[in-house]
């Protein structure tokens, strides 16, 4: 089995960050998202279907949320 740190660096690093909340919310229609202490950053769609494909999405996202706000690159 693919080590999870290594195939999902910038979920990984976020935990020094903020935190990820993936399951139903009553007050929104996303299932996964990522927040910090100023609130959330990032929501995956709807549209993914398995687990797999919210954690690729909320790498992608958090991904591009750390370049921007902290030049933050991940191979």
């Amino acid at each position: 089995m693919e080590d999870l740190e290594k195939r999902f660096p910038a979920i990984a690093s976020w935990i020094e960050h903020g935190w990820i909340e993936i399951g139903d919310q009553e007050w929104t229609r996303s299932k996964a998202m990522a927040h910090d202490c100023g609130g959330m950053i990032f929501e995956v769609s709807n549209r993914q279907k398995t687990l797999t494909e919210y954690l690729e999405a909320l790498e992608q996202g958090l991904r591009e949320h750390m370049k921007e706000r902290w030049d933050e690159e991940f191979e």
